[in-house]
């Protein structure tokens, strides 16, 4: 059965009253819905006016952690509802710092995690610096109920490289919420053709459908060169040629709305040859982070989504899984093990991913990475390991999928060694580390911190395995700076 995407692109504007913004997105994402569309695209920043044209501090109050964003909150139930994919263009607030990020809600209403910008203006009308971090998560793309996405925001359009890598981490379509428009310090400088331009070169260079969607409007400011900013429209759909199929001009409102055979692209971009790696291995990248999904011969190693949770808590409540990972955990432990997975991922750009089988898609458990946390013998070190139903124990899928992950980290993270560690008596899954590579390190045996004195699997063992060439010796036990290398 052919494979296609129906994709849309809201265009509109907005004012100040972000509730009654979020109202006219949910419109606009029901009139697409109506159309077939499967994954739909707001423009960005569209919780309220494009407020970067100055430096002012009272913005900062309107951004949200990423989960409890309204806009997630809100519009989540929503794409649950109509059963579409949604990316979500947000300001972002994690701690002290702030970010322009993006959030994938999938069709079944989970948020899959954050994309945080990646290039970052500043220059007149456009002074994001004063506001945003640049984004710390890499280019990313999403593996959605529907398809695999790639999405850049506004300034990661003019960028090739971005849409090279995402193309490269196997996205079948790009997508850019934007906020773009008159130029204050040069009021004859119109920017939306090349802005149109650059996109469906993109396109075309990586034989890849793009959707661009900007809003539209004049939102006045006091003081401001010709009294406000006025934004420019021209959302548009472009195919793999580059050719516009959908467009809107400066003053349209509504929603744009195109379908794309993905199995036939895919075998077209393949003809091209302009991709000379295969489009799922993870692309390396700035900052050693990656994030995605990996594909082995059985399995798909990929993040989480809601609709696992009632799969891992049947797998964490088998007392054969308890009985090497220190008892059995209830739905709501099962549950927590997942939301901290998830923020792991959202942070470090991995995580033990969702581990499902390609026969017939069923989540069978756990197999990943992670950052060993302060506690344990090397805080900040990379940490491989798998939870997996005792069903399919003896089918050679957990030294599968972790050879696959270590293959991995050596690709895209700036690793110099990956760890595993295990209880002594657990011989099975110190045979799954040999399997790989690995070598126990017998000065590196310890009491697990988090088991009582008197528990059976407390003494604990550690195997590690170093990139080819590397000359890094053991991380000290304990780094003055806490989990993170120190940087002097």
């Amino acid at each position: 059965m052919t494979r296609t995407l129906n994709v849309a692109a809201i265009q509109t504007s907005y004012g100040d009253d972000l509730q009654a913004n979020i109202r006219k997105t949910a419109d606009f994402i029901r009139q697409a819905a109506d159309k077939g569309a499967q994954v739909i695209l707001p423009s960005e920043l569209f919780q309220g006016p494009y407020f970067c044209v100055a430096q002012e501090e009272r913005w900062f109050a309107t951004a949200h952690p990423w989960r409890e964003h309204p806009c997630v909150t809100e519009l989540a139930p929503l794409a649950k509802e109509l059963g579409v994919v949604l990316p979500i263009s947000i300001f972002e607030r994690e701690g002290p710092h702030y970010f322009n990020s993006l959030v994938m809600v999938d069709a079944d209403g989970s948020p899959m995690g954050v994309y945080r910008k990646s290039h970052i203006p500043d220059g007149p009308g456009y002074m994001e610096k004063y506001y945003f971090r640049p984004g710390d998560t890499g280019f990313k793309v999403w593996d959605t109920k529907f398809g695999r996405l790639g999405v850049g925001i506004c300034w990661d359009q003019w960028y090739p490289e971005c849409a090279r890598a995402m193309a490269l981490m196997g996205a079948e379509v790009l997508f850019y919420p934007t906020a773009i428009g008159s130029e204050p310090h040069d009021s004859t400088l119109d920017t939306a053709a090349p802005w149109r331009r650059a996109m469906q070169g993109h396109a075309v260079s990586n034989v890849i459908p793009v959707v661009g969607a900007n809003r539209i409007g004049f939102e006045p400011w006091e003081g401001y060169p010709n009294g406000g900013q006025e934004f420019y429209g021209s959302s548009f759909i472009a195919d793999h040629r580059g050719d516009l199929v959908a467009a809107f001009g400066r003053d349209d409102e509504g929603v744009l709305a195109a379908t794309f055979d993905l199995d036939f692209l895919q075998t077209h971009r393949a003809a091209w040859g302009f991709l000379p790696r295969p489009a799922d291995r993870p692309l390396r990248r700035a900052g050693g982070r990656a994030a995605g999904v990996i594909e082995t011969g059985r399995l798909i190693l990929r993040p989480w989504r809601d609709a696992d949770r009632d799969a891992f808590a049947e797998v964490n409540a088998h007392p054969d899984v308890g009985r090497w990972l220190a008892g059995v955990l209830d739905r709501a432990q099962s549950d927590a093990m997942v939301d901290r997975l998830q923020r792991h991922q959202a942070e470090h750009g991995f995580c033990f991913f969702a581990a499902e089988r390609k026969a017939d898609g069923r989540l069978i458990g756990a197999i990943g990475a992670q950052r060993f946390a302060d506690d344990l013998p090397e805080p900040g070190e990379i940490e491989l390991g798998w939870r997996l139903h005792p069903e399919v124990q003896g089918q050679g899928l957990a030294t599968e999928g972790a050879q696959a992950v270590r293959d991995w980290v050596f690709a895209t993270q700036d690793a110099g060694q990956v760890l595993a560690i295990t209880a002594e008596t657990n011989l099975t899954s110190q045979a799954v580390m040999r399997k790989i590579g690995m070598v126990r390190d017998p000065d590196a045996d310890f009491d697990h911190p988090r088991l009582a004195a008197d528990h059976p699997l407390r003494r604990h063992v550690l195997f590690r395995i170093r990139r080819w060439g590397s000359s890094r010796r053991r991380a000290p036990r304990r780094s003055p700076c806490g989990p993170w290398p120190c940087r002097r």
